[in-house]
């Protein structure tokens, strides 16, 4: 039926979303993560890449200590925060992607940075501004939870609480509004 068909695509998306590479082979649950969340390996992999015709795959959500890491042949994972939640003594990455020409393979470089000190500000400084100058967004919004029987959003937590991807427009708007700030809080022009 249809309403399989969507069950079972959103739980593929969610497999895309939040599943995490290993080393052997084969597809199975994390050890490292809650339930539902699974583990593939290189086969897996090349599978999928072969499948969609595909030169590689290249994901983030996972700290790697170098800020990217090729996980198996054709799957590069980029992680863009240094020092993550400042313990991680990890580096941030970002790639650069060209072509040389129509139809060639896109060439991958990765950019690799260090954690720079943080600005004098007092803790929760941001919390502030938003509270003071966007205190509408400070509100507790509920998602729209479907009859799926499980979180098509992979959080896995089952609490209810709204994405700033599901937000309404309006309200997503004034959210990119508030930080339109620098480090020192200066208003960008």
């Amino acid at each position: 039926s249809s309403d399989e068909k969507d069950v079972n695509d959103k739980r593929t998306l969610i497999d895309i979303l939040w599943s995490d590479p290993r080393g052997g082979d084969g597809y199975g649950p994390s050890y490292r993560k809650g339930k539902g969340v699974y583990m593939f390996g290189p086969d897996v992999t090349k599978a999928f890449i072969t499948k969609n015709n595909l030169q590689c795959i290249i994901r983030s959500h996972e700290v790697k200590s170098a800020g990217y890491r090729w996980d198996h042949p054709q799957l590069l994972t980029v992680f863009s925060a240094p020092n993550y939640l400042d313990t991680g003594n990890n580096k941030g990455a970002f790639l650069k992607l060209t072509q040389q020409s129509a139809g060639s393979d896109i060439d991958i470089e990765t950019v690799c940075y260090d954690a720079v000190p943080h600005p004098d500000l007092p803790p929760m400084h941001w919390q502030e501004h938003v509270m003071t100058n966007y205190p509408h967004l400070t509100q507790i919004m509920k998602k729209k939870v479907g009859s799926l029987g499980f979180d098509e959003f992979g959080d896995s937590d089952f609490e209810g609480l709204m994405n700033f991807d599901e937000w309404e427009p309006a309200e997503a708007d004034a959210f990119q509004e508030a930080f339109k700030f620098d480090r020192y809080g200066r208003e960008l022009s």
